[in-house]
């Protein structure tokens, strides 16, 4: 459990699932943090992807979900740790894209 309050519901229950899910990561890899590129955390991260999309198509949804929170997590510590502060997200320019 976080010492943060995340909002009510299922959005919040799911960023403290990934937060929690950071702090159990670096409690068990601590070396492995700050993650020593930008190239790294990316493999880190498609791996828990790689992981969530095997059990998406095994068709075990909770697993899923399961590797889901680590993708979340392994985000967001690309976010913490690579990012700028404060966070100001500048989205690209879409050119000729039709939605």
């Amino acid at each position: 459990m976080s010492n943060y309050i995340f909002p009510d519901g299922k959005y919040g229950e799911a960023a403290e699932a990934a937060y929690n899910e950071v702090q159990r990561s670096i409690a068990k890899h601590p070396s492995s943090v700050p993650f020593r590129s930008s190239h790294e955390a990316y493999a880190v991260l498609l791996e828990e992807v790689d992981e969530m999309w095997a059990e998406i198509k095994a068709n075990t949804t909770e697993f899923a979900v399961a590797e889901a929170v680590q993708v979340a997590a392994m985000a967001i510590r690309f976010v913490a740790e690579f990012g700028k502060y404060p966070f100001t997200l500048k989205p690209k320019t879409i050119v000729n894209e039709q939605y």
